[in-house]
């Protein structure tokens, strides 16, 4: 079984980028100590992995060379808004290389953490990595990366992906295409609960049918809006609301929109756009998630990642408090 070691300085991210991917949830996160493994199965293209996350304090990186040598891939996690130690983390880069040397092992450079303020791009970083000689024959790649944004990870499992099997990987999405909009399910705003159901999008919290809204497409369809529109006033007639299972994205928009009233799917000021929902899904898709509207929230609508997207700087309480309110949050997954 191939394995893909993660290393890097201490909290460069390691351990949340490997939850956020093998989990899809983010965690409360320790500094790792010593080695953790963990053995991880894609069952929807087949294909397992071990994984190991390497500790990055000073007193494990002596750990590294007993490791190195025996995966099949490098992912060197450097933290993008750490500036007083980037020159650490270049060091031990360096050191890395000349341990891996013999085995040319190939190797994933991720620029973490790009969703924070101030932060070094890929670019600014790649410089100065290009000027290390060891790195100069070696196979390798820099992508820019985000735990709490997702940004990156699939492209990472890509790469990954075709330098173990030599084979392209291709990830699609289902939609159905209707004039200029693009119509793909789940709707990620559905809550599912014991008492009815739920459109995150609507304050007031009144139960809601759910429509199965490309079911009532059909090929002959011209005016799918109107289709929608009469769908509502329908059931506002009956003095209830009314959403679909599906979200739509337009030729000239990339954001999503909820295809009830057709208004940007939007989250305390956080909007999510085409990539991001696709990205999403091919996450929980690979690790055989159900594609269930809670669980895409959660990786789209993360009560961490809208705090940061609005530019705001949460205290660390403010940040366990929402961990935990995340996780505590209510589903019933037999509906997914």
């Amino acid at each position: 079984m191939p394995t893909i070691g993660f290393v890097g300085i201490d909290n460069a991210g390691k351990t949340t980028i490997i939850d956020v991917f093998t989990k899809q949830k983010m965690t409360k996160t320790i500094p790792t100590v010593g080695v953790n493994l963990e053995q991880v199965t894609f069952s929807e293209i087949d294909f397992d992995l071990n994984i190991l996350d390497l500790g990055g304090q000073k007193s494990f990186r002596l750990l590294w060379v007993d490791y190195l040598n025996t995966v099949d891939i490098v992912l060197y996690v450097i933290d993008s808004g750490d500036h007083e130690r980037l020159d650490e983390s270049l060091k031990e880069f360096q050191n890395m290389l000349i341990l891996t040397e013999a085995n040319d092992i190939p190797i994933l450079v991720l620029i973490n953490k790009i969703d924070l303020p101030n932060t070094l791009s890929a670019l600014e970083i790649g410089q100065k990595l290009s000027k290390i000689p060891e790195l100069h024959d070696r196979d390798w790649n820099i992508i820019e990366t985000s735990a709490v944004t997702t940004k990156g990870i699939i492209e990472m499992f890509k790469w990954t992906y075709s330098k173990i099997t030599n084979n392209i990987l291709v990830l699609e999405v289902d939609y159905t295409q209707i004039a200029d909009k693009k119509y793909y399910t789940p709707c990620p705003l559905l809550l599912n609960l014991s008492d009815g159901d739920y459109c995150i999008n609507h304050d007031n919290f009144t139960p809601i049918k759910i429509v199965p809204l490309l079911s009532m497409f059909t090929k002959d369809m011209s005016d799918p809006e109107q289709v929608i529109k009469e769908t509502i006033e329908e059931f506002e007639i009956i003095d209830r609301m009314v959403c679909f299972n599906s979200i739509f994205v337009s030729d000239e928009d990339i954001n999503i929109h909820c295809a009830t009233d057709a208004t940007v799917v939007e989250v305390e000021r956080v909007t999510a756009s085409r990539d991001e929902y696709i990205d999403s899904y091919n996450m929980m898709h690979l690790t055989g998630g159900k594609m269930c509207s809670e669980c895409l929230y959660k990786i789209l609508f993360s009560a961490i990642k809208r705090k940061i997207k609005v530019g705001m700087e949460p205290s660390v309480e403010e940040i366990e408090n929402v961990k935990i309110a995340e996780v505590r949050r209510p589903t019933d997954l037999s509906k997914c």
